[in-house]
């Protein structure tokens, strides 16, 4: 409890200063301690998610789900059960998560996690980095006119951290 100092800043924006009253309320409080993930586009890897409970009581029947909006990901089981967690503690569990290969470097995939416990709901940002091709047109060669054919050359450049294949 207390109060905290918020500063949010963006390139080329003025920077926001707010001061945040933090109460001391009491109850579970369940988050996301794992830090980053990593994946390759292209393959299948867990997503070992660790919960913790920073609040003052136990949180009971906490359920998880990952959910991301792209089309580009499968997830093979998306609700996982993780039980009690006491106070203080941390209980992990393991997603297993498909990037398809169309995924480029770096693409956000807006992963997100929703825990529910009895009493409360919480959702948490999952950064997610993505080793994959990143192709961009870096020149070409030819003109087209309507009704006639051309040669036309492309010259793509790979600014990915993983080979483009097919």
């Amino acid at each position: 409890s207390g109060t905290m100092a918020l500063t949010v800043i963006k390139r080329n924006h003025r920077p926001y200063e707010a001061t945040i009253e933090i109460s001391s309320g009491g109850g579970a409080a369940l988050a996301m301690d794992s830090g980053a993930m990593y994946a390759n586009s292209g393959e299948g890897t867990d997503f070992n998610i660790s919960l913790h409970n920073y609040g003052n009581i136990s949180a009971e029947n906490v359920m998880v789900e990952i959910s991301s909006p792209s089309e580009h990901i499968s997830i093979g089981e998306a609700v996982l059960y993780y039980g009690s967690i006491p106070v203080g503690a941390s209980v992990s569990k393991s997603f297993p998560v498909y990037i398809n290969g169309t995924v480029f470097n770096m693409e956000d995939l807006e992963f997100t996690l929703t825990i529910t416990d009895n009493e409360k709901n919480w959702i948490n940002y999952i950064p997610v980095h993505v080793s994959g091709p990143y192709l961009i047109i870096e020149d070409y060669f030819g003109e087209t006119y309507p009704g006639e054919t051309t040669f036309f050359s492309i010259d793509l450049l790979n600014d990915g951290t993983k080979l483009a294949n097919n």
